[in-house]
């Protein structure tokens, strides 16, 4: 009896057991619509059999293409090294003056049968704009001639009034 409970038990921790999944999302910019001198940064989330190594990224650039590089580490999804951590990997890319940019994000790592594998995570088109330019305001001086302004006005309506 206790080796029938046993089976049964077996059979329902494997069907209810789940395989490991490797995944990498897809690249996104950080601030979604950057200012120009702004920091911009690329954001991966990715886990369980596929992480980034703490290299710094390649960048290369020609006028308004740019070229990210990351290194990264792929395992199989059978494999028992499927145990890397899931979260949210940040890559500086840098600050740019206002245009329009073409950013090719790849990353490369050793193949499962040897040899190096590179991929393209995305490609994201981004405009970065001017900030906006400030609105004039008053400063002391302005604020005190306008309060005086502000009173003299009211001290000649209230004037009138007191007539009538």
């Amino acid at each position: 009896m206790s080796k029938m409970i046993a089976r049964i038990v077996f059979v329902l921790v494997v069907s209810l057991s789940s395989r490991a999944q490797a995944f990498i999302g897809s690249p996104t910019l950080d601030p979604p619509k950057p200012l120009a001198g702004q920091v911009v940064s690329v954001d991966i989330y990715a886990g369980v059999c596929d992480a980034f190594t703490v290299d710094p990224p390649v960048i290369t650039r020609a006028g308004n293409n740019i070229g990210m590089l990351l290194q990264s580490i792929s395992n199989p999804p059978s494999s028992d090294f499927c145990i890397l951590p899931t979260g949210t990997y940040v890559f500086p890319l840098g600050s740019f003056q206002a245009g329009t940019y073409l950013l090719r994000v790849d990353r490369v790592y050793m193949g499962f049968t040897g040899g190096t594998v590179t991929e393209t995570l995305g490609v994201l088109s981004f405009t970065v704009t001017n900030p906006a330019s400030s609105v004039p305001a008053l400063g002391l001086s302005g604020t005190l001639v306008l309060i005086l302004m502000l009173l003299g006005v009211s001290v000649s309506a209230l004037r009138r009034r007191v007539q009538l």
